[in-house]
């Protein structure tokens, strides 16, 4: 379809007829674009709305060069793609949060005396290979990390006790907690 540069123009000074007209033209086809993306109408529906709404409300910003339709769809793709990306940061959070709700739960448990009773079979299996990862780690960083976590003494506690920092403390505990996900997620 060729480029209404009329239509282009009368939307950039306010017409809102043209927009309207614009949007009606265009709404179903950007929506059908979003969905290669993503798979929920919803979604969809709702990214080519925000697009729209960001036109109108910036309609005197918009480069007169480049056709508006173009405009458009580029904006509906770089929403979806920053959809998909934020979807994705989300996964990783919540996998994240998990596994350090997980280990958290865990932390308090006589690892020592191998106190497991309680637990289903994948409990237990999950517990032991916490066990094994906290075993598999350097001395120092252990030792830290179950004064810290099993024993809940606190960091500053830690730290005089091993005559370390604060942050080495922390660091100890921060690359502990990451070996120790890798170890169990294998």
């Amino acid at each position: 379809m060729p480029r209404n540069i009329n239509q282009e123009k009368l939307i950039r000074e306010g017409n809102l007829m043209a927009f309207e007209s614009f949007y009606k033209m265009n709404f179903l086809r950007l929506v059908g674009y979003a969905r290669l993306f993503l798979a929920e109408v919803d979604v969809c529906e709702d990214i080519v709305q925000e697009t729209f709404f960001q036109i109108w409300n910036k309609r005197e910003n918009i480069d007169h060069r480049q056709s508006l339709k173009a405009f458009v769809f580029t904006t509906v793709r770089n929403r979806c793609l920053n959809e998909l990306k934020h979807r994705k940061i989300h996964e990783k959070f919540i996998d994240f949060a998990l596994h350090d709700e997980l280990i958290d739960r865990f932390y308090q448990f006589d690892f020592e005396a191998g106190n497991l009773s309680g637990f289903r079979d994948e409990g237990q299996e999950w517990i032991q290979r916490v066990h094994k990862a906290i075993e598999a780690l350097p001395p120092k960083r252990k030792k830290v990390f179950k004064l810290c976590k099993i024993e809940g003494l606190k960091n500053s506690e830690v730290a005089q006790l091993e005559g370390i920092s604060l942050k080495g403390v922390e660091r100890h505990i921060t690359k502990a907690n990451k070996f120790i996900r890798g170890f169990v997620s294998r």
